[in-house]
C-alpha cells in the first residue's frame, strides 16, 4: 500500500473545501459481506482509504482530525484531490501533519 504525505500551508486548505470531523466509532465493517443484511464488499478505493485511515488512527489515537473535502470545478468530473486531512502533532516539535487522499491512486491502478 502506497500513500503520499504532503505538507502545505494551512491557509490554503480553507480556500479549497469544507471542514468536517470523522468520528472514530464510525468505522464501517464489511468483512462478513456474505451474512444476511451485510453491506457489499468494499471497492479497491474504499480499501485504500481504509488502510490510510487505520495507519493514521495508530499514529493519532486520541487526536481530533480535521477533514477538508474538495469539489470539482464547474465542467469537470472530479476534484483535483479526494480529500485532505490534518492532525495537530506535538513531537518531535509542534507541527501540523497534512495527508492528501488522491495524489496517488487510492484503489486499482488506472494510469
Amino acid at each position: 500500500m502506497t500513500f503520499i504525505i504532503v505538507a502545505i500551508a494551512g491557509v490554503a486548505l480553507v480556500a479549497v473545501g469544507y471542514l468536517f470531523v470523522r468520528g472514530r466509532s464510525g468505522d464501517v465493517r464489511r468483512e462478513n459481506a456474505s451474512e444476511p443484511g451485510a453491506l457489499p464488499p468494499m471497492s479497491a478505493r474504499e480499501i485504500g482509504r481504509r488502510h490510510i485511515d487505520q495507519a493514521l488512527d495508530r499514529l493519532y489515537p486520541t487526536q481530533r482530525e480535521y477533514r477538508f473535502g474538495l469539489s470539482a470545478k464547474p465542467g469537470e468530473d472530479e476534484a483535483p484531490l479526494a480529500e485532505i486531512v490534518a492532525y495537530r502533532a506535538s513531537t518531535p516539535v509542534p507541527h501540523w501533519h497534512y495527508i492528501t487522499y488522491g495524489l496517488s491512486e487510492l484503489g486499482e491502478k488506472t494510469s
